[in-house]
């Protein structure tokens, strides 16, 4: 890995963004990543995940307590944490966000749809749509009716939740073939949504300690993760830059 590639982060909070989007400052294709110390792992050693953040206009915000600690701490100043699952709940329970706005929810099916729309019942079930998963051919996925799909609805809003590295990747694959959209890559947020797993306790995520949960409550799937945040945090001072 290059020397001089470092991993930008913003420091902002959903209330700025909020503002952003009512005064579409966006481009009309854009990435939203939230990365965690398990992300700046993959940062280090994955190379088509670090590409995928390296190629296009990505916006990182930070999903981890690490992360925004050693930022507060490189910037003298504090640094906003905002959490994949806490953007996506707020962002599609806001009224004024959604208003004749397009969505697409990449990994769910016509019950996993159905789900959201009684969660969020002022979404407009004509402007909501699902895909499931792609197949993957060749280590790829195959995205061709899926890039069709995005292109004859007009899609506003991109949602993925196909966990890291996989939607990075799949993001950055999509993002030069699509005419449109914004693409939010919010990892858990859209199983928390479908009710496949649930969200640790306030108490877990104000001291940082989400992974312990995890830990206790699906160990097989988490633990590999958890032992590479662990690696990934000693990268944190040296990869890890506050976007001015």
């Amino acid at each position: 890995m290059k020397i001089m590639e470092k991993l930008y982060f913003e420091n902002t909070t959903f209330e700025k963004l909020r503002q952003k989007f009512l005064n579409e400052e966006f481009n009309k294709k854009q990435i939203f990543n939230f990365l965690n110390a398990y992300s700046v792992y993959l940062f280090r050693n994955h190379s088509r995940f670090r590409k995928s953040l390296l190629n296009y206009g990505s916006i990182n915000f930070s999903d981890g307590f690490t992360i925004a600690v050693a930022l507060s701490l490189k910037s003298l100043k504090n640094f906003k944490r905002l959490k994949g699952p806490t953007f996506t709940f707020k962002f599609l329970g806001d009224k004024e966000l959604n208003r004749n706005k397009k969505h697409l929810f990449v990994g769910f099916d016509k019950s996993s749809l159905e789900k959201l729309l009684v969660k969020f019942k002022h979404l407009d079930k004509k402007n909501c749509f699902y895909h499931e998963i792609p197949i993957i051919k060749s280590k790829k996925y195959d995205d061709k009716d899926l890039i069709k799909k995005i292109n004859i609805l007009k899609l506003d809003y991109i949602w993925v939740g196909l966990g890291n590295p996989k939607q990075e990747i799949f993001s950055n694959d999509i993002v030069d073939k699509i005419s449109k959209g914004i693409i939010f890559n919010v990892g858990a947020a859209l199983d928390y949504l479908k009710d496949k797993k649930t969200s640790a306790p306030k108490f877990f995520e104000k001291i940082g300690l989400e992974w312990f949960y995890r830990m206790i409550t699906d160990f097989k799937h988490t633990f590999p993760k958890v032992i590479k945040s662990f690696i990934g945090q000693f990268y944190l001072f040296f990869v890890v830059r506050l976007k001015r």
